[in-house]
């Protein structure tokens, strides 16, 4: 796959994944848990970011360079990657998720008082979210030039 293909593919993927994060962060059951625990100290408000809009362009920005890079590693060690097809993809998805879910929701549960209700859904959507994200890549960067 040439250059602009995977970054036109990349662009793709990043914003397929941003659909499914809406679809597992927004989804009423979680906003629900989200919006009962939104006074909580430990929580900041939007204000703190100047509001709803910026608080939301941070965050996709953030997500934007987290699933380049994300995508660049996939690429980068796909033929060490376990498995054929999506499979690769669910084990690239879960190690990210012990990498980076698992010692985030650690870290916030023992430095800060934060809800545990909230620790338990960054485990599960981050977990769910990035293996997602990897069956994703793995099915769409899937090709003859990455080996099977």
């Amino acid at each position: 796959m040439d250059k602009k293909k995977t970054i036109s593919w990349g662009v793709v993927a990043i914003f397929l994944q941003m659909a499914i994060y809406y679809a597992i962060w927004m989804n009423p059951y979680v906003s629900a848990i989200s919006l009962q625990f939104s006074d909580h100290p430990a929580v900041k408000p939007y204000d703190y970011f100047g509001g709803l809009e910026n608080w939301m362009t941070i965050r996709t920005l953030y997500n934007i360079v987290i699933l380049a890079i994300l995508i660049k590693l996939f690429l980068l060690v796909y033929t060490k990657i376990p498995g054929v097809g999506w499979q690769k993809g669910v084990y690239f998805g879960l190690t990210i998720s012990l990498i980076k879910v698992v010692p985030e929701a650690f870290n916030k549960w023992t430095l800060i008082v934060y809800p545990n209700e909230l620790i338990y859904l960054q485990l599960i959507n981050g977990t769910i979210g990035f293996t997602l994200f990897g069956i994703l890549i793995a099915v769409i960067y899937r090709n003859k030039e990455y080996p099977k």
